[in-house]
């Protein structure tokens, strides 16, 4: 019964397919007959669809690298490096012509070239080099090249470009051992020491740009040991509580190779500085734990290595200046301790000692070194001041000097001193005197100038390099002086300062200022104001040009020089009128400090005629004839009067011919 009713529905489902069939033919549209119009363009992008469908795919890139390889060495500046590319063209790539592929960094120089195992060339385009394929399929590029320029004071760093591929395993020997790197666009996986220097190997990444750099890392020792010749020439300089010295040694390697120095530092020593070209880093080592009174030592790390046998630019030898100093006590004997190349290492040099006038210098022990005459010191050990030395020895092995300091005995000098004094005191007819003073200053220790007016004497204003002060009044209890107030004004002192070697300043002018004064300041010598002049030839044209608040160029000379400052003070005192004869009496302040030079200049009314001066000072000008000479002319000016009207000219038109003929005459010699 099952099987009967399978039958039944496979014959129902055929009958019924034959029903629906003629339904559905009868229901769907006829397609009309004839051609279809539409643009042109449309067309021909359906065409060329068609066309694209119908062809194999092919890759975006011609070009496929399978693997890249680079090995080699950094000497001296110069990377002498091999590269190993493999590398796929596929097919339909290169139908009929050739294809260029990027190889390395057209900075490169090539040796050797091989395709394939075949020798070939490389073509510069652009900043790469190319080789040409004329076949798809894999191929294979050998190269050994060169990057960079030979030095012997390299730099730790290696960089050039290799065109964008996958990984690129590299493999770099340095001459370098104990080193931090850093591949910049990669990884390193390991770094091992390989015939005195560092095998780095790693990968680059897919931009292929290489950049290694290096550093030495702190080891605390010599990698191995050398053979040196030191020459070393020692300045000590003696002072009362301490002696400083430097040190200039001239180290030659004779033997091997080194990128550091090592120095015996004797005992109570304290380096201050080392410096010389070569010089990277430095650094003092103490003496071992329980042993009193050792020695400790220096260990100087170089920039670049010191070779045996290479002169080119000096990579055989350096020079390095260490500074030094150590405390003394003047009632012992002082010996002279000395850094000196370590135990085994052939040496010379030669010792100066320079000292202040104020020590005197004995010398007490010499041992293993030899006296020099001055005239005999090296020039060497000369260099290194520029003052006098007052004891020279040589050596070849290590010295022993002692010497005995003794004080001398010291002549007081004045810290503070007065350079010039410029003084104007104008005399009215009502008997009333104004004075203006300008002082030219030099301090070291001082504080306060005391100043004694003149009696009667009001202080009218006070200035301290342009800036007003409040000077301090202090009663003196002593006699004054006759003429003299009993009380002392204290003005505020400035500290001169050194100004600096061959260095440029900038000084602003103030009221009342000239070239000679600003000359005065900075070379302690007015005559000098020519040069302000010249330095500042785009500002002036002449002295007359000065202005307040200019600022002017003053260029200091080699020598160290103290600057000075400028004090003014002017006082009103009010006497007696004048009358019609009579004497007066003036007086500068008084100062409690020394002064070099005093220019004081006196005015008075009109109608008074001086006849005679008695003063401290040297007159300069006045007065030139007698005061006999002096009355009688007065007296005829008053009896017989004077001429009010001008006379005595003559016209220089009318003379005008005879002065080109007297001109002429004198150009021709007289014929």
């Amino acid at each position: 019964m099952i099987d009967a009713f399978f039958l039944g529905l496979r014959s129902a489902r055929f009958w019924l397919l034959a029903v629906l069939l003629p339904i559905v033919a009868w229901a769907a549209p006829e397609l009309p007959e004839g051609a279809v119009t539409m643009p042109l363009a449309d067309w021909e992008r359906t065409l060329a669809g068609l066309e694209d469908a119908s062809r194999d795919p092919v890759s975006p890139q011609p070009i496929m690298h399978l693997q890249r390889q680079l090995e080699g060495t950094f000497r001296r500046g110069v990377f002498t490096g091999t590269l190993d590319m493999l590398f796929l063209v596929h097919e339909g790539d290169v139908p009929s012509s050739h294809t260029r592929v990027p190889v390395l960094d057209s900075s490169a120089s090539i040796d050797h070239v091989e395709l394939d195992g075949q020798p070939t060339s490389l073509l510069q385009e652009g900043e790469m080099y190319t080789v040409g394929v004329t076949k798809p399929g894999e191929h294979r590029v050998r190269l050994r090249f060169f990057q960079g320029r030979e030095d012997d004071r390299f730099s730790r760093r290696l960089s050039f470009s290799l065109p964008p591929s996958g990984p690129t395993a590299v493999s770099i020997w340095v001459p370098e051992q104990e080193i931090e790197a850093t591949l910049a666009n990669g990884t390193l996986s390991s770094q091992q020491p390989e015939s005195k220097g560092t095998r780095l190997t790693g990968n680059l990444d897919a931009r292929g740009s290489l950049e290694l750099t290096w550093k030495r890392s702190l080891t605390h020792k010599a990698s191995k040991k050398t053979r040196t010749k030191v020459s070393q020439n020692t300045l000590f300089t003696l002072h009362e509580a301490l002696v400083k010295g430097v040190t200039a040694f001239d180290f030659e390697v004779l033997e091997g190779e080194t990128d550091r120095i090592e120095l015996h530092l004797p005992t109570d020593i304290e380096v201050v500085q080392v410096n010389g070209d070569a010089v990277l880093q430095w650094y003092t080592t103490a003496a071992s734990e329980g042993q009193v009174g050792a020695d400790g030592g220096v260990t100087v790390l170089l920039r670049y290595l010191l070779e045996a046998g290479v002169r080119t630019e000096g990579s055989d030898r350096t020079r390095i200046l260490v500074h030094f100093q150590f405390p003394v006590d003047l009632e012992q004997d002082v010996a002279l301790r000395m850094p000196l190349p370590i135990e085994g290492v052939p040496m010379s040099g030669s010792v100066g000692v320079q000292g202040p006038a104020g020590l005197q210098v004995e010398v007490t022990d010499v041992q293993r070194a030899h006296a020099l005459a001055l005239r005999d010191l090296p020039v060497e050990l000369t260099e290194l001041t520029s003052s006098p030395l007052l004891l020279g020895f040589t050596f070849d092995e290590p010295p022993s000097l002692e010497l005995h300091l003794t004080r001398q005995q010291e002549v007081e000098l004045t810290s503070t001193l007065v350079d010039d004094i410029q003084a104007s005191s104008v005399l009215m007819e009502d008997g009333i005197e104004v004075t203006k003073v300008r002082l030219r200053v030099r301090n070291n220790t001082r504080q306060h100038l005391r100043a004694r007016l003149p009696d009667n004497a009001t202080l009218t204003h006070c200035l301290v390099d342009g800036r007003p002060i409040r000077p301090a009044v202090v009663q003196d209890h002593s006699q004054p002086p006759k003429g003299m107030s009993s009380e002392f004004l204290l003005l505020p002192l400035r500290q001169s300062h050194r100004t600096s070697e061959g260095g440029v300043q900038m000084h602003t002018v103030i009221s009342g200022e000239t070239l000679s004064d600003i000359a005065l300041r900075y070379y302690s010598d007015a005559n000098k104001w020519p040069s302000l002049l010249q330095y500042n030839a785009d500002r002036l044209n002449q002295p007359q040009d000065l202005a307040v608040g200019q600022s002017l160029r003053v260029v200091m000379s080699q020598e160290i020089e103290e600057t000075s400052f400028v004090i003014e003070l002017a006082y009103k005192r009010t006497e007696q009128d004048l009358g019609f004869a009579g004497h007066r009496d003036l007086r500068l302040p008084a100062l409690d400090v020394d002064t070099m030079s005093v220019t004081w200049h006196l005015y008075l009314p009109e109608h008074l005629a001086p006849l005679h001066f008695d003063a401290n000072l040297t007159q300069l000008s006045g007065i030139h004839y007698s005061p006999l000479l002096r009355i009688m002319g007065f007296v005829r000016v008053i009896l017989l009067g004077d001429n009010a009207w001008a006379g005595g000219y003559s016209n220089i038109l009318t003379k005008r011919k005879s002065i080109y003929l007297e001109e002429n005459r004198r150009r021709q010699g007289g014929q």
